[in-house]
């Protein structure tokens, strides 16, 4: 069972959207969530785990996409039935969900043969743009970008061009093995597409990639937004009162930073404690 609470809620208004994230409590989803808990949504199924999602609104009706692989005491995106499609759910309340048919499963023998992982999603003139992770599984772990596009959030179109994005010039770069180059997020600023990815710089720093584009298929290289600890995973930005905020994890350490342009490279690191006035703000303004 998967609680979305209101630190979760941090995640609120990706480019006008809503987004949460999803902490992993235990096996069954109680039958009422407690009082005063900070809980304001829930999510499980059963002998499935949850990695690497993203929360639309359409309407009154809130999207979930994510990976999704087999529930056991490892969950690793290798085996051969994980992360092979994302799963797709829908709530008019964040407690109770509707499944639906899996989306972009993976194509094997291409660059996204192996695993499609953290989807993100903005719309834009009454289209939805998905960008995510493709991990080729003709050479272990390496890794970019796809485009996805969708009316409705139900039915999905691959881009032709795919993949739309690689790991830039000053990043690691290995044709033919492992390449980092994921975790994509989307938005719109400044009549742009702007996406933040995660990659690791030539001498071997963990970084979020800082790329723009009219058309979110032809991307433009603006640097590293950030470079931070090792692998830097999911980033994710929102703005809140006129500043952009930044947020990124990982098992190397995590990390809240801010902005007043995200175009730019000059992100300041926020204190815990001012994450916490932001994040807590936030969820008890949206709940």
């Amino acid at each position: 069972m998967y609680k979305i609470n209101r630190w979760g809620a941090a995640f609120l208004l990706l480019a006008g959207m809503a987004c949460w994230v999803c902490s992993p409590l235990g096996a069954r989803a109680p039958e009422k969530m407690r009082a005063n808990s900070g809980q304001i949504g829930q999510f499980s199924r059963e002998g499935e785990y949850v990695k690497d999602y993203f929360v639309i609104k359409k309407g009154r009706t809130f999207h979930l996409f994510y990976n999704v692989g087999v529930a056991n005491d490892t969950q690793d995106w290798q085996e051969p039935d994980s992360e092979k499609a994302f799963g797709h759910a829908t709530s008019t309340d964040l407690v109770h969900w509707e499944h639906h048919p899996r989306v972009i499963r993976v194509v094997p023998g291409t660059w996204e043969g192996q695993v499609v992982s953290a989807p993100s999603i903005v719309k834009h003139k009454g289209t939805y743009y998905m960008v995510y992770t493709g991990f080729d599984d003709r050479w272990l772990g390496k890794q970019t970008v796809g485009l996805a596009t969708s009316k409705d959030l139900f039915d999905w179109k691959r881009c032709p061009e795919n993949p739309v994005y690689t790991a830039p010039e000053w990043a690691m770069r290995n044709p033919t093995g492992w390449e980092d180059c994921r975790d994509s997020h989307i938005l719109r600023y400044g009549g742009q597409f702007l996406m933040f990815s995660m990659v690791t710089t030539a001498d071997g720093k963990g970084a979020i990639a800082l790329a723009s584009s009219d058309d979110a298929i032809r991307w433009k290289d603006l640097g590293p937004a950030l470079i931070t600890f090792t692998t830097p995973e999911s980033p994710r930005v929102f703005e809140h009162d006129g500043t952009y905020y930044m947020f990124a994890t990982s098992g190397h350490g995590k990390v809240l930073c801010k902005t007043k342009d995200p175009m730019s490279n000059r992100w300041k690191r926020c204190r815990s404690t001012a994450a916490g006035r932001i994040v807590v703000g936030l969820g008890d303004r949206r709940r």
